[in-house]
């Protein structure tokens, strides 16, 4: 007998079964199919290679299956949110990083202030104050605008925990949770106490000169210690498991008194933790090669940034860009690549359409990652899509004499 019949549609008229084909089991194995259908046909696909200077270059595509809403077929020109990361050495799931910022006198009374700090276009009013410490748009008012412009830009593209370490003469972790004053990571988007400031920037809005004064005050004293912030941030990133560690290192000026400890930087490089820094102001330390900043950044596999005007500060932070990365190329089914750029991270993100033909069934995402020396790391993933559904204005099957009517599921793509 014949059992020949044109997709899932509701109502279709199909031959009666015989007790060695069971409509149930037939509607069971058919549900099955079309549940994997929906699903993503395989993981992400982890593409590696090894750049010119020895160096392993990664790229991942993040698999829908591990987001909140899950894998599923997409409509026709449905837009859909391509992710993923890529990395240097190491390729991780989850992303831990820390602000440290100078808050010695030189960032505040002892340095220029009036400055446009929250990037208004209207210099030193009273939005410029962003600690509440009624000198408006100070060093580190630009300081703490930058350290919240690079956090928002941060968490729209992925879930981080963040932390944030302060130094003069001495460097401390700030407590990031409004009760638990031991914590030293909180969710770059937490708000706990639903004050509607989230909780890393309200942290950051507590710093003064020379200290903080929330969630737990705490003072550093004088001077500006480099070596004192590294070994903080070791300690810190001590508290946590194997993971992206990325820190931000600003500074208006360079250690003093005597001379830095460059030993400091070892373990730091030695755990795979990027540490990009920022010179800030016409008196930092600038990035030369003999310089301090630019010592951290190049042993670190991070990048030494010059930000002169302190209210450039928050566009130099969020521009900045994974050293030894050039681009990301993402393309459909072999389309003309979009060039992306990821960010300090590693992340990146494209809002497409993946699912583009009517009748496409899946379709292949290929992303490619180039490394500034030229190479080259290919990794693709494949999406569902939703079939076409039949017109009802369709010529309907012949209805055999013994046939009966079931009803199986049907995908139908949205308009």
């Amino acid at each position: 007998m014949q059992r020949t019949f044109r997709g899932f549609l509701l109502g279709a008229q199909y031959p009666s079964f015989t007790k060695s084909f069971h409509p149930l089991l037939f509607l069971l194995a058919v549900t099955l199919l079309l549940g994997l259908t929906a699903k993503q046909l395989f993981a992400d696909n982890i593409g590696e290679g090894t750049t010119t200077t020895g160096q392993t270059l990664l790229i991942r595509i993040d698999d829908p299956a591990d987001t909140p809403e899950g894998a599923r077929a997409h409509a026709p020109n449905e837009a859909v949110l391509v992710t993923g990361q890529v990395a240097i050495s190491n390729l991780f799931t989850t992303t831990h990083v820390v602000y440290v910022v100078d808050v010695s006198s030189s960032t505040t009374t002892d340095g220029p202030s009036g400055l446009d700090c929250n990037g208004d276009g209207v210099a030193g009013n009273a939005d410029d104050d962003l600690n509440q410490d009624t000198l408006n748009g100070s060093v580190l008012d630009c300081e703490i605008s930058g350290v919240i412009a690079l956090n928002q830009a941060l968490i729209a593209d992925q879930n981080i925990s963040t932390s944030l370490v302060l130094f003069g003469g001495l460097a401390v972790a700030a407590a990031v949770h409004p009760t638990q004053t031991n914590q030293v990571f909180t969710q770059g988007n937490a708000d706990v106490n639903e004050n509607g400031l989230l909780d890393i920037e309200e942290v950051a809005r507590a710093l003064r000169t020379r200290g903080i004064n929330q969630f737990v005050s705490k003072n550093v004293g004088g001077d500006t210690r480099f070596d004192a912030a590294m070994n903080r941030l070791q300690q810190v990133y001590d508290t946590v498991p194997p993971s992206q560690k990325t820190a931000f290192f600003l500074s208006d000026g360079n250690h003093l008194p005597g001379t830095f400890d460059r030993r400091t930087v070892t373990p730091i490089a030695q755990d795979g933790i990027i540490v990009n820094s920022y010179s800030v102001g016409p008196d930092g330390a600038g990035c030369g090669s003999d310089t301090n900043l630019q010592f951290i950044a190049d042993q670190t596999g991070g990048v030494c940034t010059e930000v002169e005007d302190p209210t450039a500060l928050r566009t130099a932070l969020t521009n900045t860009q994974l050293s030894l990365i050039d681009s990301i190329e993402v393309s459909l089914e072999n389309s003309t690549p979009v060039i992306l750029t990821p960010n300090a991270t590693g992340r990146w993100s494209l809002n497409t359409t993946v699912c583009r033909t009517p009748g496409q069934t899946t379709s292949t995402v290929e992303a490619t990652v180039v490394a500034d020396d030229g190479t080259r790391v290919n990794a693709e993933i494949i999406f569902s899509c939703e079939p076409t559904a039949i017109d009802p204005a369709d010529e309907p099957l012949p209805r055999p004499n013994n046939a009966h009517t079931i009803f199986l599921p049907v995908i139908v793509a949205e308009e």
